[in-house]
């Protein structure tokens, strides 16, 4: 072979093998290329996962905050509305506490004042009258302006007009319905009883539907022994003597004798009544010097203000001294509680005497019942009478004071404290 020809075929060689390298180098190329891409392609999908997880993280993150956020805010509204409510109850029943006591304060007083007016000199002079121009009237009450005095008729109206007021107060729940019995009971029988004599059922007149009505209450929230007490003591005409009742020592008076002896020692005579005394004796013996002189100005003043309320009494009153001890009407309310009880515990004895006095009791059994518990408060009794009569303010008319000298007279014993009673 020539050599012209061996370099030729060295050429195409060399050419063909650098033409192979070229289209390897281009191959390798495209190679790497296609891997580069792949690889790549898995580093941005997998930096696009993380960024979606990390995206996905952050939002499920604030998701999980807001949702904290909102439930710790519904928890705070819950919280505050709850605090907020409790509130707003709290105070509606503290206002309706200070309603209901400030009602009940109203109409105490309206219960006192009516009393007040009922036992007034001129009241007592008017219903005297009243009650004797009744009683000797011969005809309806209809007809007693026509023909009687139309002055001297007036006072009846006053009388009927005061007890309608009693009943519009109770119909409009303007006074405490449960002192209305023991201060009104008693005495409005009496006169209903001239008001049916004088028909007044049949006038036809407003005051004859209303005195009905105040009769129907009595009857259905008064225990029926103590109405027919009323209308036993009602019987008696107490302005014309020659009506009055013959009773000698009959059955009648010593059933009579055993109720009122019954209702001394029923639990809520005994509860409202006698250890609330007990209480003031007790309290009265315990005490010494300055404080045993207060207490007792106390006491005394209490008694003096049960017969004379605040409201209305002049301003130099001696009964007003009270009001240092009572501050004043909210004061007076809640530390009369005693004060009433012995107010009623003294007149009870009062009374006690007025049922013998009257022929209603049988007055031998009265003793045997009632002067163990007379005499076992008997130096507290005369103790008591005999500083409500020293008092400045002495005008007040208080029955029980000559009522239980003379109950005391029945029993044997003296109107004077017994040695070892209450010292002064």
């Amino acid at each position: 072979m020539r050599i012209a020809d061996i370099g030729r075929q060295a050429t195409l060689d060399a050419a063909r093998i650098g033409r192979n390298a070229t289209w390897c180098a281009v191959a390798l190329g495209i190679i790497t290329v296609v891997v580069s891409a792949v690889y790549y392609r898995k580093q941005i999908k997998t930096a696009q996962d993380g960024v979606a997880a990390q995206i996905k993280g952050a939002k499920e993150a604030a998701d999980a905050q807001i949702a904290a956020a909102r439930k710790a805010t519904a928890d705070q509204i819950a919280a505050a509305q709850e605090a907020t409510h409790a509130q707003i109850q709290a105070a509606r029943e503290a206002t309706a506490a200070q309603i209901k006591r400030h009602d009940d304060e109203h109409k105490s007083q309206a219960a006192f004042d009516l009393h007040r007016e009922w036992s007034t000199e001129g009241m007592l002079v008017t219903r005297t009258r009243a009650g004797k121009l009744l009683s000797n009237y011969p005809g309806p009450i209809s007809q007693l302006e026509a023909q009687g005095d139309p002055d001297e008729a007036a006072r009846v109206w006053v009388v009927l007009n005061f007890f309608m007021r009693l009943q519009r107060f109770i119909e409009k729940d303007q006074i405490d319905v449960s002192l209305v019995p023991d201060l009104f009971g008693d005495t409005f029988y009496w006169w209903n009883k001239r008001f049916k004599e004088k028909e007044l059922d049949q006038a036809g007149w407003l005051s004859s539907e209303v005195i009905s009505h105040l009769q129907d209450w009595f009857e259905k929230n008064v225990p029926k022994d103590r109405l027919e007490l009323w209308e036993t003591r009602a019987a008696i005409d107490l302005n014309n003597p020659s009506r009055k009742m013959a009773i000698s020592a009959t059955s009648e008076q010593r059933e009579q004798t055993l109720r009122i002896h019954a209702e001394m020692y029923s639990t809520d005579f005994f509860v409202q009544v006698i250890s609330p005394t007990w209480m003031v004796w007790s309290r009265w013996e315990l005490l010494e010097g300055a404080e045993r002189e207060k207490y007792r100005r106390t006491v005394v003043n209490g008694l003096c203000a049960n017969a004379h309320p605040f409201d209305g009494a002049k301003s130099d009153d001696p009964c007003l001294a009270s009001r240092d001890h009572f501050h004043g009407v909210q004061g007076f309310l809640d530390r009369t509680s005693e004060h009433v009880a012995l107010s009623r515990f003294l007149s009870f004895f009062g009374n006690l005497w007025e049922y013998i006095d009257l022929g209603l009791a049988d007055r031998d059994l009265v003793v045997r019942l009632f002067k163990p518990m007379y005499g076992w408060f008997h130096p507290l009794i005369t103790k008591l009478r005999k500083d409500v009569e020293q008092h400045p303010s002495r005008h007040l008319d208080l029955p029980w004071i000559e009522h239980t000298k003379k109950l005391e007279d029945i029993f044997g014993l003296p109107h004077e404290p017994l040695l070892g009673g209450i010292e002064d």
